[in-house]
């Protein structure tokens, strides 16, 4: 094979300018080529636009239903201020119960606040502070001492309350030292 002859019968070939057939044929088929990339644009189009029209409808219902998560939220939030009113009533009646020297009554009022407890553990709710506990500051609030500075609880003034993880009250109380009990 003679690869210089090969060589300049291809720039022969090239040197001839095309054929009028030849650029009708490209000039069809170009147009064919951008008819169909405008269909698919026109589709893409209309896609978009129905994309855009359901992100729409979404925003509203999200709004709807942010106005009534929004609402239940408020309502939890009311329901639980409740419990532990109620709660705080009861513990000022076991209060109330000891402090009257009448073993009965304070017996009762130790089984309704037993009882309580129990309730609002089903729930996922915890009474927070008990005399004798070490101080913690996650889940006490100092409210003063006892006649020698300490660290443990000795007096609980207000239950504090935790729903599951979240501390929704801390225990207001009055601090001081261990009593030794030997």
């Amino acid at each position: 094979m003679d690869f210089n002859r090969a060589i300049e019968q291809l720039l022969a070939l090239e040197e001839q300018p095309a054929r009028q057939d030849d650029l009708a044929e490209i000039l069809v088929r170009e147009e064919r080529l951008l008819s169909t990339l405008k269909r698919k644009q026109d589709d893409v189009s209309i896609q978009v636009e129905e994309i855009y029209d359901l992100v729409r409808e979404l925003a509203s219902e999200n709004a709807a239903f942010r106005g009534l998560y929004q609402a239940e939220q408020e309502r939890v939030r009311q329901f639980i201020q409740a419990v532990m009113s109620l709660n705080d009533q009861l513990d000022d009646f076991h209060a109330f119960a000891i402090q009257s020297g009448d073993d009965s009554l304070s017996h009762q009022a130790e089984i309704m606040r037993k009882q309580a407890a129990a309730a609002l553990e089903r729930c996922a709710m915890t009474r927070l502070g008990q005399p004798g506990q070490l101080l913690d500051p996650t889940i006490h609030s100092v409210q003063g001492m006892r006649s020698i500075p300490g660290e443990y609880v000795t007096q609980v003034l207000q239950s504090g309350y935790r729903y599951q993880s979240t501390v929704l009250r801390k225990a207001a109380v009055l601090i001081g030292q261990e009593e030794r009990r030997e």
